[in-house]
């Protein structure tokens, strides 16, 4: 790592402390009783975050290895679903260090590059089916806001967020050259294309209907898991906050989190969760108690993904290495 990428890791690092410190001036917020709340939390709690959030990964890994296997299936590269679940899964606990988008498309980088499917794949990949969860976010997102407009309350976001999903799916059928307009928008076309290559063939296997639909419904998926995670968090720490609320606010963090240049997106999600908690009417307080709480069991059970699967790489690596000895 050279002086500017140090300078620039400072530079988050001491962004994400100064929104956190604001966070709780302006809340009020007990940082030590917060943690003591954390101490004192049982390990079936825990141990019940740290295997969601693993499923939440392994969904993840799923759809890279989805599209992988459309750019040209190559068995003998080693790459099954363990693989891809245990780069994910460490790309996930890295993003606890670094931008989570960063983070995770380095480790897919080097797990692509190491199975020999190409380094670039792995980012590129990492870019298209990322987009799928802002995709699904900002169609709850809208479901949010409308909520937050005629103040309708659980069942208002309940049929809100159906109606979102459905229409989703309903682009995904009518069209699926949604997801490269998101990148242009958002100036990822260059790494994407760089990543997936120019070809057209490829661009049409990743745009197939059925394709987008899939990654739009796991999508879908990752963000329940995300609510039960969020009400396991509050149910332990303990906090009272509808699961509702939970799930309504959660668009804002995961757009939030995609967006940032923090280091997991510190200060960023804690203020975008507890400003929308606030907007549903959760005291400030509560949500940022809440979310920083949040924050920390979801590190410590990120990083307990991220050791297994560089345990399961360390069986794995043998076993590559041995294919790849002439018989």
């Amino acid at each position: 790592m050279n002086r500017r990428q140090l300078f620039w890791l400072f530079l988050s690092l001491a962004g994400a402390g100064l929104l956190l410190a604001y966070l709780a001036a302006h809340t009020g917020l007990d940082l030590a009783g917060a943690m003591r709340l954390i101490v004192g939390l049982d390990a079936v709690s825990l141990a019940e975050i740290t295997v969601l959030l693993g499923f939440n990964s392994y969904l993840a890994g799923e759809k890279w290895r989805l599209l992988d296997r459309l750019l040209g299936p190559d068995e003998q590269s080693g790459m099954t679903r363990t693989a891809y679940f245990a780069w994910t899964a460490v790309g996930v606990g890295l993003g606890q260090l670094l931008p989570a988008p960063l983070s995770l498309g380095l480790c897919r980088s080097l797990g692509s590059h190491l199975h020999q499917r190409g380094a670039m794949r792995g980012a590129g990949l990492t870019v298209f089916e990322q987009l799928f969860d802002v995709i699904a976010a900002g169609l709850l997102g809208l479901a949010s806001a409308a909520v937050v407009v005629t103040a309708s309350g659980s069942l208002g976001w309940v049929l809100c967020a159906v109606a979102a999903a459905v229409a989703g799916f309903a682009v995904c059928s009518a069209t699926g050259s949604i997801p490269f307009a998101v990148c242009g928008r958002l100036r990822l076309a260059a790494a994407l294309k760089l990543g997936l290559g120019a070809g057209e063939r490829d661009r049409s296997r990743l745009l197939q209907p059925a394709v987008t639909r899939r990654l739009l419904a796991l999508s879908l998926l990752r963000f329940a898991i995300l609510v039960a995670i969020a009400a396991t968090s509050a149910a332990a720490v303990p906090v009272e906050i509808p699961v509702w609320r939970l799930a309504a606010a959660l668009p804002f963090a995961i757009i939030g989190n995609a967006l940032a240049v923090t280091p997991g997106g510190l200060g960023v999600n804690e203020w975008a969760m507890s400003s929308a908690l606030f907007a549903f009417g959760t005291p400030f307080a509560t949500a940022a108690q809440w979310a920083i709480a949040n924050r920390i069991l979801v590190a410590v059970a990120a990083l307990a993904g991220a050791g297994a699967g560089l345990f399961l790489m360390a069986i794995w690596h043998p076993r590559l290495h041995a294919r790849a000895q002439p018989g």
